[in-house]
């Protein structure tokens, strides 16, 4: 192999070792530790010989190795390989649909090869790190140190929020696996990750890392700071990663050091200097290393590292300002300039080198002088390094010399400037009439129109004619500065009266352009010996700083009281741009509002403190990471009625991380506790000072108050942070917040009453929470006032709910099932959930594939509880407004779910026919070839067009079940009728075992028997299946044709199904103390699943005859339902004296009310008049059914018990089926006292509304009976 290719760019760049599977010399298949990308290389290698080194694919092999540079550094460690395995994975699919490109095999069997051999290893890599998860000897060893710990729960989440999309579900197993036992072992939690947050840079195309050397908390600040800094001048910032070893990701720059130096480089870093000090920004320690050269942006570029805000000075050690910064930055030019044209110098010479130009030299001794008050002004900077960069250029350009023409202007009063069409005089003149007319910007024009007519003067009193060269450089001048006033003018004249504070930021702005003809007119001062500079007009730096000083105290003065400023425009929008532009000019420089708005100062600055001591450094990280975090959200808002509403919960939570801090410091009790408290306690009457001070404010509190929704949203917060945190606030803060809420709420005319108990305003109080923005106020509370009655496994955890402002829902952080590696028991998950749903008397607006989740703490697929609406039942007499039928919704729910679940089949096999079907709106004519005939049954059913045709979804759950067990292999119940081959006689009918169960068919037919006669109230429904079974069984018995082992399996698996359905409740039977006392309505419509199964058993063979009178189950069942209903309507009576006062009755018809007008069988045929009803006061009677039934009562016939699993003095807990999912029942033996039924209520009440994923769920509870 010609591997001079290879070997020059896989080979040659980083010295790869000649064992490695990347070396040109390995030939064949070369096995690593990982087992990812061993196949997909070795074919790229031994492509790329026999194609003698073809360019593309060497470049391909260059480029992968580079991707995966960080995944083989980890090899050594396991856990931190496997966090990155879904960025590995990717970056391996897409180099080999680039490589199968390249040698065209894209949809041949060759590339499907490459790919299957990708999938065989990613399978081979999961197995393996199941194994390590079993070896605890291993796994401990693999989690040492807990600062590698919170690296791996880093990388973790960051590669699963990431790559989720195409990691398998195994994959996704395993590595949330790994999060929890490492979480669980080290009591560390990672929450959400910032945006910035990257772990290589090889996602960008011209990037490089630098390493962070202070830590976690170093990384952190830099990368807080760097994130926000967009400027053609600031070397650009794409990620961190503060996790292990920490560091910062950002653009691919040339130090300034190694280029040849250029002016006009040295102004590009200047001027991204000038933009961090706008943004109230300064380096620590600014030096030529910080300087870089862009080669994309041809320009200098200024480092954005070890950056410090000029409000946190006080929390830094160094002595940093800007004046600081210039002086730095003067140091750093001349150790270029040394380092390209002289001898080495570290101090600023006494006296001008040789290699340093006249003024150069100006340039540096103003930057670099001792007292910061002679020092050069930034701007002072830009203004010199543009002559001098100008020059530079102007010299480059001159290549010959120019032959000199002499000439000469005889009067320069008559001198026109042709672009304007009129003389010197006259435009001089008409720019001091502009001043006048621009008064409000007098300060920063006059001067330059003052020093401009001196210097005409001056001309005009020289004798003999004038150097044209000078003329033009004046009427030059003169001509740029009459345009800017003139642009001044224009635009004063668009935009009409402006606040005071609009202008100031103006004026500003032009004393920043009137620099640099300042500038200019020094320059043509110093260049001639005709004029004369010595004049007091030409002093403009004393006037201009005085002005400056003027305008900061103008805009302190706004900041302290923004009202003086607003109050001068009338109009709203006016009035917002003024305040809009105080909270940017306090953004970055701390204004005194925000400061005192603000808490928590003290405490960031000790623990970094603590930080430097090297004391519990990762510890300390922690705590350091989740203050500034916090903190920075809180600083974000700029409304500070807003903020003072976070009060309470910002308290809470600084005392909670100063308590940590202090145990971690081993502090606690100590003095340092009292000055941390000290210090806080300190901030906190500051702060109520502050507000104080400015409530009393008439106009100032008005405008804070904003429109009716903001109005809204400030009495929320504040109702909802006193409620909550009442016990931490002082009373003098209690009394500031009770003030301004009172203000807001009479003037506004807004009132708040009580919050639901579902209302939250942050979604950090849970780990694994997202917040998710609702459209508007009205939507967020009709869509929250269902989802938080709903408790089951398969729907998804809402958490909470903020109504006020900008609407959003907190719920549970979870995946879209399409996104997944999808499987029939996901399906099934999420057809629990639509099932719990329609029990619960919901229906989904329109069920979307966005709808199906997958659960990452669960590994279930979840239902959403977003997109509900309540089912309106009619009574007879329009008690309910009966507007929907429930029926009809519960149908139309299943149509939209057989869709969804076809959309997703198609997207799972292929994308061919995933674009093809990208939105399923109908079922096709024919069965898809993708769909297996059992799958098109289901889906058929699902969609039928015909809603009476339509099955039901405890139809839908059975039949997914079918699939599931079908989709395993190695069922038990498979294997054993395997041994029969493809048919059986009806001799091994009658000999047969049922593997789960070790009987015959007929021993089973005949237990059956018994169990029904034992259920004596569900004996009429049980018995109408049982008939069913023994006259299928007979066929099979008496067939003449060998029969298909599909067929007596299905048989098998329903007899069975059916026995430990009778099984259980047999056993919850026995185990019970005399029956149920309560309400409890034994008619179930659990049998029908069996009877549709059977129905489908006598529809798929030929063999079995279904006109026998025994399988016309319907019209039999539907009797046997109106004598059950007919009995439990009779003992109402009977059952309602045990009910003492009318508010238990109510509740015991609530329960009536669930089973009749909840269950689809009854629903058919209820017609409940209100004098058959037991005698309720019409109060109860009135209004939905949800307001007489509790949201957590769930009827005892939904629940199906298992084996007991403990027994104590207060009860019996089993295992067991609620709407066929597994929970845990707990029986009461008593509950207090049984005659205070309220107290039960209450508790149960109090625990249905909690949220929380470290509370144990409650998904409902049954209050009547037992």
């Amino acid at each position: 192999m010609s591997s001079a290719s290879w070997g020059e760019l896989v080979d040659g760049r980083d010295d790869v070792d000649a064992h490695s599977r990347w070396h040109s010399a390995q030939s064949g298949l070369v096995r690593t530790a990982d087992r990812l990308g061993d196949h997909l290389v070795a074919a790229l290698r031994e492509e790329a010989r026999a194609k003698e080194d073809d360019f593309a694919l060497v470049l391909c092999a260059r480029d992968l190795k580079d991707a995966l540079a960080d995944y083989e550094a980890a090899n050594t460690r396991l856990l931190v390989t496997l966090a990155r395995t879904g960025r590995t994975v990717r970056c391996l699919t897409q180099a080999m649909e680039s490589v199968l490109g390249v040698l065209d095999l894209l949809g041949t069997p060759a590339g499907e090869f490459w790919r299957l051999a990708l999938k065989e290893e990613r399978e081979e890599r999961v197995a393996a790190y199941e194994n390590l998860m079993k070896n605890e000897e291993q796994l401990e060893c693999e989690m040492d140190g807990e600062q590698q710990r919170l690296e791996l729960l880093t990388l973790l989440k960051q590669d699963l929020s990431q790559h989720c999309v195409l990691l398998t579900a195994r994959e996704l197993d395993v590595m949330s696996l790994v999060y929890d036992t490492v979480a669980r072992r080290s009591d560390v939690v990672v929450v959400t990750l910032p945006d910035w947050f990257a772990t290589s840079e090889q996602e960008w195309s011209r990037a490089v890392r630098t390493t962070v050397t202070g830590g976690e908390e170093t990384c952190i600040r830099a990368a807080v700071i760097w994130s926000d800094l967009h400027h053609p001048n600031v070397r650009k910032f794409y990620g961190a990663c503060f996790a292990g070893s920490p560091f910062v990701i950002h653009e691919d720059c040339l130090s300034l050091s190694d280029v040849e130096v250029a002016w006009r480089h040295l102004l590009g870093c200047t001027r991204g200097l000038q933009y961090l000090h706008h943004r109230g920004l300064v380096h620590r320690s600014l030096a030529a290393m910080d300087l870089f050269y862009c080669s994309s942006s041809k320009t200098g570029v200024v480092s954005g590292m070890d950056l410090v805000r000029l409000q946190d000075v006080d929390s830094v050690d160094e002595d940093v300002s800007e004046a600081s910064d210039i002086r730095a930055f003067g140091r750093a030019i001349l150790e270029l300039l040394v380092k390209k044209r002289g001898p080495e110098s570290e101090a600023l010479p006494l006296s001008r080198p040789d290699f340093v130009e006249e003024a150069e030299w100006d340039l540096l001794t103003g930057m670099c002088a001792a007292d910061p008050a002679k020092r050069f002004m930034l701007i002072d900077v830009v203004c010199c390094m543009e002559v001098l960069a100008r020059e530079e250029n102007d010299c480059s350009l001159t290549t010959e010399p120019s032959e000199i023409v002499d000439h000469t202007v005889e009067d320069v009063s008559v001198y026109e400037i042709q672009s304007l069409d009129q003389t010197l005089y006259a435009t001089l003149d008409e720019a001091d009439g502009m001043c006048a007319e621009l008064q409000e910007f007098s300060d920063v024009n006059r001067p330059v129109v003052d020093r401009l007519v001196n210097v005409y003067e001056q001309l005009r009193a020289c004798v003999g004619p004038l150097p044209v060269a000078l003329v033009e450089s004046f009427s030059s001048i003169v001509m740029r500065f009459f345009k800017m006033l003139e642009q001044r003018r224009d635009q004063e004249g668009v935009l009409g009266n402006s606040s005071a504070v609009s202008t100031l930021g103006a004026a500003r702005t032009l004393a920043g352009k009137n620099y640099s003809v300042h500038y200019d007119i020094d320059g043509l001062l110093r260049s001639s010996t005709i004029l004369d500079e010595t004049p007091a007009v030409h002093r403009w730096r004393l006037r201009l700083k005085e002005a400056e000083r003027r305008q900061r105290q103008t805009m302190e003065t706004f900041q302290e009281d923004p009202s003086q400023a607003v109050n001068e425009v009338e109009s709203e929008a006016q009035q917002a741009e003024a305040l809009m532009y105080l909270q940017f000019e306090g953004r970055d420089r701390g204004n005194t509002a925000v400061k005192r708005g603000g808490l928590g100062r003290h405490l960031l600055r000790s623990l970094r403190e603590a930080a430097r001591a090297d004391s519990g450094t990762t510890a300390i990280a922690v705590c350091s990471r989740g203050l500034l975090r916090e903190l920075a959200d809180f600083e974000q808002e700029s409304r500070l009625l807003v903020k003072l509403a976070e009060t309470g919960r910002l308290v809470t939570y600084l005392t909670r991380a100063m308590d940590s801090a202090l145990g971690i410091l081993d502090l606690l009790d100590g003095p340092a506790t009292a000055t941390w408290y000290q210090s806080l306690q300190q901030e906190r009457d500051e702060r109520v000072t502050f507000y104080e001070g400015v409530l009393a404010d008439n106009e100032w509190l008005s405008r804070e108050m904003g429109d009716e929704r903001q109005q809204l949203e400030v009495l929320s917060l504040l109702k909802h942070d006193v409620d909550q945190y009442s016990r931490v606030l002082t009373s003098q803060e209690l009394d500031v917040m009770s003030e301004v809420y009172d203000a807001v709420g009479g003037r506004s005319g807004v009132v708040t009453v009580t919050l639901p108990h579902w209302f939250a305003t942050t979604e950090r109080v849970w780990a694994d929470a997202f917040k998710s923005p609702v459209a508007s106020e009205e939507e967020c509370i009709s869509e929250v006032g269902i989802w938080s009655m709903l408790h089951h496994p398969n729907v998804r955890k809402f958490y909470g709910a903020c109504h006020a402002g900008e609407p959003f829902v907190i719920h549970e952080d979870c995946l879209s099932l399409s996104d997944m590696d999808i499987t029939w028991r996901h399906l099934l998950d999420c057809a629990l959930g639509l099932q719990y749903v329609h029990e619960r008397g919901f229906v989904h607006v329109k069920l979307s594939l966005s709808n199906l989740l997958y659960s990452r703490s669960s590994k279930k697929g979840i239902l959403s509880g977003m997109g509900l609406m309540r089912m309106v039942f009619d009574d007879g007499d329009g008690r309910y407004g009966a507007d929907i039928d429930r029926n009809a919704c519960a149908l139309l729910d299943v149509l939209a779910f057989g869709c969804v679940v076809l959309e997703l089949l198609m997207k799972k096999h292929g994308p061919e026919r995933s674009r093809e079907w990208s939105r399923v709106t109908e079922l096709p004519a024919a069965r898809p070839g993708f769909v297996n005939e059992r799958e098109w049954h289901l889906l058929v059913g699902m969609c039928a067009a015909d809603p009476d045709d339509r099955i039901s979804m405890g139809d839908i759950v059975y039949q997914m079940e079918i699939l599931i067990e079908l989709e395993s292999s190695s069922s038990e119940a498979t294997e054993a009728w395997h041994y029969y081959g493809s048919q059986l006689t009806a001799d091994d009918m009658t000999a047969n075992l049922i593997p789960s169960l070790g009987l015959t068919f007929q021993e089973v037919l005949d237990e059956a028997d018994k169990m029904c006669t034992e259920l004596q109230d569900l004996s009429d429904v049980t018995r109408l299946v049982l008939a069913r079974l023994v006259d299928v069984y007979e066929q099979l018995q008496t067939a003449e044709s060998p029969l298909p082992v599909t067929l007596v399996e299905s048989f098998s698996h329903t007899l069975s199904r059916f026995f430990n359905s009778l099984d259980r409740r047999n056993y919850d039977s026995d185990d019970s103390d005399g029956g149920d006392d309560g309400l409890y309505n034994p008619l179930d419509d659990g049998m029908n699943s069996f009877h549709l199964e059977i129905d489908r058993m006598l529809r798929s063979s030929s063999l079995l005859d279904r006109s026998s009178a025994v399988h016309r189950w319907k019209l039999t069942s539907e009797q046997v339902g109106n004598r059950q209903h007919a009995r439990y309507q009779e003992d109402a009576s009977e059952r309602s004296t045990r009910v003492a006062s009318e508010e238990d009755r109510a509740e015991a018809l609530s329960q009536r009310q669930f089973e009749t007008r909840l269950n689809d069988t009854i629903s058919a045929r209820e017609n409940v008049e209100t004098t058959d009803l037991m005698e309720i006061p019409p109060s109860h009677l009135e209004g939905n059914i949800s307001e007489i039934r509790p949201p957590w009562h769930i009827p005892a016939n939904q629940v199906e018990l298992g084996r007991r699993l403990a027994q104590g003095g207060f009860g019996s807990i089993y295992s067991g089926q609620w709407l066929n999912t597994d929970v845990v029942v707990k029986y009461l033996n008593h509950y207090g006292d049984r005659n205070d039924p309220v107290q039960f209520r209450r508790e149960l009440d109090v625990w249905f509304s909690l949220n929380h994923e470290n509370v144990i769920k409650l998904y409902g509870a049954n209050g009547e009976g037992r």
